[in-house]
């Protein structure tokens, strides 16, 4: 395809029959035209077929095919293991020291991470425990207080009730005064 290279595409269509009648038809004209793309064509074709006829399969009976087809599905049961686990260890042997190191790591990290963990819960207890004590402190002087806030209590009421008396016996002088002042007159 020296002279022609752009109607390459039209001879791999022509060579594999996938051309359209409206492109056929220039084609072949263009094919009578160009001795080129002819002997292009022809190599193709040769080519082809000579492919077609190295790859053919041999012909097998049907005892010879049922037999192969059994063999091939005994070999595949034997060789596919029932369960995950069996694949990782017994078909990937390389990967069994490393996995192993992984779960040895695995492990000595969550010890270290549970013991760390604790520690922590053992802290924050602690501080839980001060915090309950100091609201016991305050409770108890609450509690020795509560004493004091009832005596003022009392004071208080006692306070209005010798204001208020005060207030009557004043209240009481004035009309009596009053009162005096008036029989006098």
């Amino acid at each position: 395809m020296n002279r022609c290279p752009e109607r390459k595409d039209q001879l791999i269509l022509d060579v594999y029959g996938e051309m359209d009648a409206g492109q056929r038809i220039a084609w072949e004209k263009h094919l009578a035209a160009c001795e080129a793309c002819r002997l292009e064509k022809e190599k193709l074709l040769e080519l082809l077929q000579a492919s077609k006829q190295s790859s053919a399969l041999a012909d097998l009976s049907p005892e010879e095919t049922q037999a192969l087809s059994d063999s091939i599905v005994r070999k595949l049961r034997v060789e596919k293991p029932d369960h995950w686990w069996e694949w990782v260890f017994m078909a990937n042997r390389r990967l069994t020291p490393s996995m192993a190191a992984a779960c040895i790591l695995i492990l000595f990290l969550g010890w270290f991470g549970l013991n760390n963990f604790n520690s922590s819960d053992k802290v924050s207890n602690t501080s839980q425990i001060v915090l309950d004590e100091k609201i016991m402190v305050t409770d108890e002087e609450l509690l020795e207080n509560l004493d004091m806030l009832q005596e003022m209590e009392a004071l208080e009421k006692l306070v209005k009730l010798l204001d208020n008396k005060i207030q009557g016996a004043y209240l009481q002088k004035g009309e009596g005064k009053t009162n005096h002042d008036t029989a006098q007159v």
